[in-house]
């Protein structure tokens, strides 16, 4: 089984930490978005890499993202891969690491397993690849019936909605946007970012990618965010299970 073309792999990374970036370390989090589409040799430049971490950096601070304010965004990673899921070369993955970038959100409010779920949706509503999710740690407050409030999930889709414009941005042509509410944040130029005019340098898309069978890709067009808590199991790094057997 293999992944249909050549394609491009955004990963990031950080720790929750309490009070601070340099505070005692608790845990660490990660999550991966896989790019396809046509320009692999434009998208694989570290000016993409570094686009790519200021659309994600400038989205984790948003107060909509609802992430907390202890889960700080520590590194992006943008990696040319093949359809076998490994590396074309030794230099085919860029690194841009932050300066600690805390999340926007409130306090934490849950164990930090529990996370809130963007599913991005493609043209196909059923079948291989026909969706993906990203699992955000979240600190998003529960309303009546420990559900999150209508108001939350809308603001939190449209966050999302505006992240997947500028990671397809960024991608293509190493820009994101600039505006009132979507300035350019004072750390990016610590990774030596300029922004320059929005051109197709490449068509590259987020997209949703499957190996079953003979492989099926499908650009991301879309984000659903429900009203539904879930969790996804993190482990702190160097952490093993400590198991308790208690005999009848």
């Amino acid at each position: 089984m293999a992944y249909t073309e050549q394609h491009m792999v955004l990963q990031w990374g950080g720790s929750f930490r309490s009070g601070s970036p340099t505070a005692p370390f608790i845990e660490e989090f990660s999550g991966t978005m896989r790019f396809a589409g046509p320009g692999l040799d434009q998208a694989n430049k570290i000016e993409n890499a570094r686009a790519i971490a200021i659309a994600l950096g400038r989205y984790w601070s948003k107060p909509e993202a609802m992430i907390p304010k202890s889960a700080y965004l520590e590194f992006i990673k943008w990696n040319r891969v093949d359809v076998n899921g490994r590396y074309v070369a030794e230099d085919s993955s860029r690194t841009v690491h932050f300066p600690g970038i805390l999340g926007g959100g409130q306090i934490d409010r849950y164990p930090l397993q529990v996370t809130w779920v963007t599913t991005w949706g493609t043209d196909a509503v059923r079948g291989k690849a026909c969706r993906g999710r990203t699992f955000w740690p979240t600190a998003v407050p529960l309303g009546i019936a420990f559900n999150v409030g209508d108001e939350y999930a809308t603001a939190k889709a449209a966050a999302d909605n505006a992240l997947l414009t500028d990671l397809r941005n960024a991608a293509r042509s190493g820009y994101v946007t600039q505006g009132a509410n979507n300035g350019i944040p004072s750390w990016a130029s610590d990774l030596g970012f300029a922004p320059g005019p929005l051109s197709e340098g490449s068509g590259m898309s987020p997209s949703v990618m499957s190996k079953i069978g003979s492989g099926t890709t499908r650009i991301i067009t879309h984000s659903e965010v429900g009203t539904r808590l879930d969790t996804q199991r993190r482990r702190a790094l160097g952490q093993t299970d400590r198991r308790v057997q208690v005999v009848a």
